[in-house]
């Protein structure tokens, strides 16, 4: 169950399935508050306010959640394919990087690989 009873702060919550796929999103859950239980998630992601906004991210997008190197690996594999398979770059999904010991919510241009240039 998710709160905010005890937070000075207002956060962003996403519910996600199984299979990291957003299945519910709350943004700017404020302090001191219970939103409903969701029974068709399987894990919950509590984010700084406006992670959800800035991000894009929407129901039915699928998270990552990897290191800063991870994510690079990932993008060139992208940008391969693209290349290879029809020529156009991949949409842009989105991605959380985590570092050792922290997470954040991080866009994926801010490691130099943004798969929406060439």
């Amino acid at each position: 169950m998710v709160h905010t009873i005890g937070l000075r702060f207002a956060i962003d919550v996403l519910y996600l399935d199984s299979k990291s796929r957003v299945v519910y999103a709350i943004e700017n859950l404020g302090p001191l508050r219970i939103p409903p239980v969701r029974w068709d998630c399987a894990s919950v992601l509590e984010l700084p306010v406006r992670s959800i906004f800035d991000s894009g991210t929407q129901v039915g997008d699928q998270i990552m959640i990897r290191l800063p190197e991870d994510l690079n690996k990932y993008w060139e594999t992208q940008r391969n394919e693209g290349a290879v398979t029809n020529g156009s770059t991949p949409s842009l999904p989105t991605g959380i990087a985590a570092k050792p010991g922290s997470m954040k919510q991080v866009p994926q241009w801010l490691f130099g690989n943004d798969p929406r240039k060439g």
